[in-house]
């Protein structure tokens, strides 16, 4: 009894080592090209080696599948999920979702005193996720395709474009909340360019004046903060804005804000 089991183990050992079992090659999708590299040398790693020093880790019925996941999901922070499945062949086939953008994240304040369109402005400006992750470094990008706020904080304490990837730009609390700030402030027809996260609560918001024009600013500042419910100061910026707007068409005049202060409830400031 005893001579047939371990022939029967030895057996199954020597099939589960036959090279028509063994995965050898590994193929890697759905990410950009200068991580599928690193993430099919970690998964080769992984193939390596024997279980008890018996059973191959890289048989097809026994690879180490935990393990690859485990590793490939902390090579890179653009990495949102990955699968790994057994293809034809010996081929172990990865597909990776890469994670997606929502909003960039920049150092740094603004500066419009000789440029108007703010998406033009040199920084070190990153890519976020929906719950405010820094993941990848972004490129100078023209026009608003992503929600834009800027840190000036984001670089404290000695931090670098290599740590500072990977971590979150702010709580993903008060992330929610300004996105759905921004988000509501663009459905109501004001055309948001960026948002500077001052700290402590105070925020201002970058407008496009109602009129363009090279003789004047083309950049409002909003004034907000958290002391009170955010959707209560937009409420309160919409109204007044649809008001002037409203009240500048019926007389054909047009004009630019300097500021507007939407802190103090229902009195609205502003130049």
């Amino acid at each position: 009894m005893v001579v047939s089991l371990f022939t029967w183990v030895f057996s199954f050992v020597r099939i589960a080592s036959l090279g028509v079992f063994s995965l050898d090659d590994v193929k890697v999708t759905g990410i950009s090209d200068g991580i599928i590299s690193s993430m099919q040398a970690s998964a080769l790693m992984s193939l390596e080696g024997k279980y008890m020093g018996i059973l191959p880790k890289s048989s097809k019925f026994f690879y180490p599948k935990d393990e690859i996941l485990y590793n490939l999901q902390k090579i890179s922070p653009e990495v949102e999920t990955v699968s790994v499945v057994k293809a034809g062949g010996n081929v172990l086939d990865i597909t990776v979702k890469s994670k997606t953008p929502v909003a960039i994240v920049c150092s740094g304040y603004p500066d419009f005193s000789e440029i108007k369109d703010i998406s033009l402005i040199e920084a070190d400006c990153y890519y976020i996720d929906a719950h405010g992750y820094i993941f990848k470094k972004a490129p100078l990008l023209t026009g608003n395709v992503y929600h834009r706020y800027y840190i000036p904080s984001l670089f404290d304490n000695g931090s670098s474009t290599e740590s500072i990837i990977g971590k979150y730009a702010s709580s993903t609390e008060e992330f929610f909340g300004l996105q759905k700030f921004y988000n509501d402030v663009v459905k109501s027809g004001i055309i948001a360019d960026a948002i500077l996260v001052k700290g402590a609560g105070e925020y201002e918001l970058y407008a496009e004046n109602q009129a363009s024009s090279s003789e004047f600013n083309n950049v409002t500042v909003i004034y907000f903060n958290d002391d009170r419910p955010l959707d209560d100061e937009l409420a309160n910026l919409v109204s007044f804005w649809k008001n002037m707007t409203n009240k500048l068409k019926n007389k054909s005049a047009t004009t630019t804000f300097d500021y507007i202060d939407v802190r103090y409830g229902a009195n609205i400031f502003y130049k």
